[in-house]
């Protein structure tokens, strides 16, 4: 699935009543989320943090101010069953916000993992004569 994800004011020119905007994607299944951002304002305490867990457990998680910049059109990526975005600003301060490119493929289980159940099942089984 290829996307994008954007702030409620990038490019309208309004200024919203709001102090943080929030997505949250989650899946039973594991995938594979890689982010290109591509703009983000940071001026006046404004913040953009970039997260993806597996099992609450983070796979990433960055978070962008002023004093610590993006390197925009950087992929950044990891394997997870949630990815948040969370954007932080001054309650009533003008937002230019942010846009982010964005994918998600599904993780197929691996090999390995099929192998090591059929290993485990077989020792089993044999447990059984």
């Amino acid at each position: 699935m290829n996307g994008f994800i954007t702030s409620r004011e990038y490019k309208t020119n309004l200024t919203l009543s709001y102090s943080q905007d929030s997505l949250y994607y989650y899946s039973k299944g594991l995938f594979n989320y890689t982010l290109n951002l591509q703009t983000v304002d940071l001026s006046e305490n404004k913040s953009l943090q970039l997260k993806i867990s597996n099992n609450k457990t983070d796979v990433l998680n960055i978070v962008y101010t002023s004093s610590n910049p993006p390197i925009l059109k950087t992929v950044l990526s990891g394997v997870g069953n949630e990815m948040d975005v969370f954007y932080t600003a001054d309650y009533d301060s003008k937002k230019r916000g942010f846009y982010i490119d964005f994918t998600a493929t599904k993780v197929k289980e691996s090999a390995a993992k099929t192998y090591g159940l059929i290993v485990i099942f077989g020792i089993l089984w044999a447990g059984f004569f």
